[in-house]
């Protein structure tokens, strides 16, 4: 009864009113009825970005497959459609597109390269984390090295850690600090020690090497967190707080 009221509804939006248009078809999407795909395809042609943004995702929770290559076209287009159509891309992916991604990834166009660095984790295995090692090797623009960093921690493996180890001694020091960030994701398997020097650097790099310890805190890290406290700085002295506990 709800979907016949939301098919019914689409006559009725105000094309005029781009957020009533927007939440139409976020609500569509959400309750995934897909009897009113041609008019989400339709809004993808919208002069409004928002809806545009809305009708990206909202074709990608459906799995509406014939609109991926429409979807592909947006990754150049603004950061929110961009981020929305990386997200349907990933949602609608197939073995092709692992390959198609790595050609995008040799854009002249960082903000591009950002994009595919995040699609990438989100498709996540084996050939998409390749990928994304032969970007971070490459890669030029200390800012996408950044976004790469992070995006290395989505893959919950071995090597992964490992990479993410060696970034913790990056010339970049942001780059430093989204090393230390996704540790706390992917786990430290066995680094707990190299952990524990970065804390003394202080900053957010240190920030982040505490809150990467939260898993596998052991007793002789805890101790060592303890001995260090009074010498950290407020935010730092909080992750120690928030890991002891």
């Amino acid at each position: 009864e709800v979907k016949a009221l939301l098919t019914n509804n689409i006559k009725s939006i105000d094309y005029d009113n781009a957020i009533i248009q927007e939440y139409s078809l976020l609500t569509i999407g959400r309750a995934y009825d897909d009897s009113g795909i041609e008019y989400i395809r339709k809004c993808l042609d919208s002069s409004y970005p928002n809806v545009v943004r809305a009708a990206i995702l909202v074709l990608g929770w459906l799995g509406d497959m014939p609109s991926k290559e429409r979807i592909y076209s947006f990754l150049n287009e603004g950061q929110a459609r961009a981020e929305a159509a990386g997200a349907s891309i990933a949602l609608l992916s197939d073995d092709d597109d692992v390959a198609k991604l790595a050609k995008l990834a040799q854009s002249g166009s960082s903000e591009l390269r950002q994009i595919v660095a995040g699609v990438l984790s989100l498709i996540n295995g084996n050939e998409a984390f390749d990928v994304l090692v032969n970007m971070l090797k490459n890669e030029g623009d200390n800012e996408v090295r950044k976004v790469l960093a992070r995006r290395v921690s989505y893959f919950n493996k071995p090597e992964a850690t490992e990479l993410l180890v060696k970034l913790l001694n990056d010339s970049y020091k942001p780059v430093q600090e989204a090393a230390a960030a996704g540790l706390e994701r992917t786990g430290l398997r066995g680094h707990e020690d190299l952990i524990l020097q970065k804390i003394t650097e202080g900053g957010w790099i240190g920030y982040f090497a505490v809150k990467a310890l939260g898993k596998t805190c052991s007793e002789e890290s805890s101790s060592k967190l303890i001995s260090t406290y009074d010498k950290m700085d407020p935010s730092i002295k909080l992750a120690i707080v928030e890991v002891l506990g």
